[in-house]
């Protein structure tokens, strides 16, 4: 309700009371203007917007208190009647899409347990340990994703099938940061007694983490390695790794000595530099100058 002069909270009560239950849904709509302290030149505006789910009634385009009534009334009565048809047929599946819904505030220490001392610092150390384990899943899903994100935008235009490959694979390691993350969702979910006497769940290892290297930029594949479809001996790859092979972007070394041949960019650059005996010219160069 708005106003075209000041409003006065005290001249106007507007109420919208629901309940959604099992089967029923009820709602009520209560207005009081009082009159007494109102200017006859006062003019008020009402603007009403309704969203309804699992009842069947027509939300009316009016400003006017009567028609609202009429409507709330409508909605009460097409409550009443799926009242009556659940309490006759339970199994209805109209009936059961609509999910029983209550919010309650009140103390919680007539639900918890009351911890002392010693277990408030168990409750916060296993917090603090969750919230670590939590976290480290959060963070490598974030990478994963801004990689796709990337490998999205690098291959418009390019071999499609590439990245369809990377995005497959990617969804099947996930699976370990998916169960990692429910697992420590469940452990939240836990009342206080339980979560002191369990473990939390503990962090992804560095066995399971080695499997995202390739994902995010931190793979290796052995000499010799081959870049648009020309092999490099003595040359090995620190990057994006693909079924085995380098991919995207990366790094290239020489295997005898670690040096920097070329790199971080992209397979395509970096071949466009290289040459197949650079690391092997490289290494007799430098027995020369010794």
């Amino acid at each position: 309700v708005t106003s075209e002069s000041t409003l006065d909270a005290t001249e106007i009560s507007i109420e919208l009371a629901s309940r959604i239950g099992s089967g029923s849904f009820k709602g009520e709509f209560a207005e009081r203007f009082d009159s007494t302290k109102m200017k006859p030149e006062e003019v008020y505006h009402l603007s009403i917007e309704v969203a309804l789910i699992g009842s069947n009634v027509l939300v009316p385009s009016t400003n006017d208190f009567e028609e609202i009534d009429a409507f709330w009334s409508e909605v009460n009565n097409d409550g009443r009647e799926k009242s009556r048809l659940y309490a006759e047929n339970k199994d209805n599946a109209d009936l059961n899409i609509l999910t029983p819904i209550r919010f309650t505030l009140g103390e919680t220490s007539n639900h918890i347990d009351a911890l002392d001392a010693n277990e408030a610092v168990t409750i916060v150390e296993k917090v603090r340990e969750l919230s670590k384990t939590r976290q480290a899943v959060l963070f490598t899903n974030a990478r994963l994703a801004q990689v796709d994100d990337n490998l999205d935008k690098f291959y418009d235009g390019r071999d499609r099938n590439i990245y369809h490959r990377w995005l497959e694979k990617e969804k099947e390691v996930k699976v370990v940061l998916d169960k990692k993350l429910a697992e420590c969702l469940d452990y939240r979910k836990l009342d206080v007694a339980m979560l002191i006497g369990t473990d939390v769940p503990e962090q992804i290892s560095y066995k399971e983490m080695l499997i995202f290297d390739d994902f995010l930029g931190d793979g290796y594949v052995p000499e010799p390695i081959v870049l648009n479809e020309v092999t490099y001996p003595g040359m090995y790859w620190e990057g994006y790794v693909l079924d085995g092979e380098p991919f995207y972007k990366g790094t290239v070394r020489c295997a005898n000595d670690d040096f920097l041949i070329a790199g971080p960019n992209t397979i395509e650059e970096l071949s466009s530099h290289l040459s197949a005996g650079m690391c092997k010219a490289r290494y007799y160069n430098k027995n020369a100058i010794y």
